[in-house]
């Protein structure tokens, strides 16, 4: 067999590697599609039946960073006698390391969790069925949203269902929601769907005792700071879904932004601004509302033109 020959088997059986691994890369936490989720065009629907989830408790995780999760892999010598021998060795490789970066994951977050233990009484109290109920308090969606609750879904109401999962940040000042959220619209021919994950940063709380901000009260402030972020999220979807595939026009720049102590940095497009907050399309077309970096005292001018909070405060 020439080197020509040689060549082109190596390259022929690479790409059977590549297609061997995708299953790999695909179920892997950390990667992120390039490409922008498809969305198809919905009726711009007055109002929407939000599909009350079963009474299960808040889905609540501490933060934690997992860039140092699978990092101190060493370097292995591939036993291989040919080419393929060589490849399932790579492969075999890369199965091993990616189940010890997840194992690596879940330690990570099993310790950043512990930061949730002086809520755990609260938010053992705190199911989705509460939760959705204070979130369509909040003005912005009392006219565009009303409840339905499972018993009474029949598939022919213009339906909206939701997975919130919240992240306290370590430093205890801040709440992070990631809100998968499902429209449908029945029609005549076909229903409509839309799905897309919404990230809502909640504002910096500069306190002196997080704890005892987060936790008095039966953790009411704790509970209602949540139903806002979801109350927002959905006011983000909604209007997303008026405005369809639109393209933005404005230009990608670096946004700058709080998740507590910690500055991050996104690559984005600005779509709105309102009260010292950025709605942003990120470079994977993920929407997020997020706080501008501002001062003690303009963050607590930026609060009071949030919309207002349930009658339980």
């Amino acid at each position: 067999m020439t080197w020509l020959s040689t060549a082109k088997s190596l390259i022929s059986l690479g790409v059977g590697a590549i297609s061997l691994l995708a299953p790999v890369i695909v179920v892997a936490d950390d990667v992120v599609p390039l490409a922008k989720p498809a969305v198809e065009t919905m009726p711009p629907a007055v109002n929407w039946s939000l599909l009350l989830p079963t009474n299960e408790k808040v889905n609540y995780r501490g933060v934690v960073g997992f860039d140092q999760a699978g990092t101190n892999g060493n370097a292995i010598l591939y036993p291989a006698p040919n080419a393929i021998g060589f490849l399932a060795a790579v492969i075999t490789h890369g199965v091993l390391i990616e189940s010890a970066k997840n194992e690596q994951k879940e330690k990570l977050q099993a310790e950043a969790n512990k930061v949730l233990l002086p809520y755990q009484n609260a938010l053992d109290h705190f199911d989705t069925h509460d939760l959705m109920q204070r979130a369509l308090k909040k003005s912005a969606l009392r006219s565009r949203v009303g409840l339905l609750e499972q018993a009474d879904h029949t598939g022919q109401r213009n339906t909206l269902k939701n997975v919130p999962v919240f992240s306290f940040t370590q430093d205890q000042k801040a709440i992070i929601l990631d809100n998968t959220i499902d429209m449908e619209s029945p029609g005549a021919a076909q229903t409509a769907h839309y799905q897309k994950t919404i990230r809502v940063v909640s504002g910096v709380k500069e306190v002196e005792d997080p704890l005892a901000y987060w936790s008095n009260n039966n953790g009411e402030k704790l509970k209602d700071e949540s139903a806002q972020l979801v109350a927002e999220s959905l006011n983000i979807a909604l209007n997303d879904v008026n405005t369809g595939s639109t393209e933005v026009s404005s230009p990608y720049r670096t946004i700058r932004f709080r998740e507590g102590s910690s500055e991050k940095i996104e690559r984005a497009q600005v779509l709105n601004t309102h009260c010292g907050r950025l709605l942003i399309q990120t470079l994977r077309g993920q929407l997020m509302s997020v706080p501008t970096l501002r001062t003690a005292e303009e963050s607590s001018l930026a609060e009071n033109c949030m919309p207002s909070t349930s009658d339980s405060n």
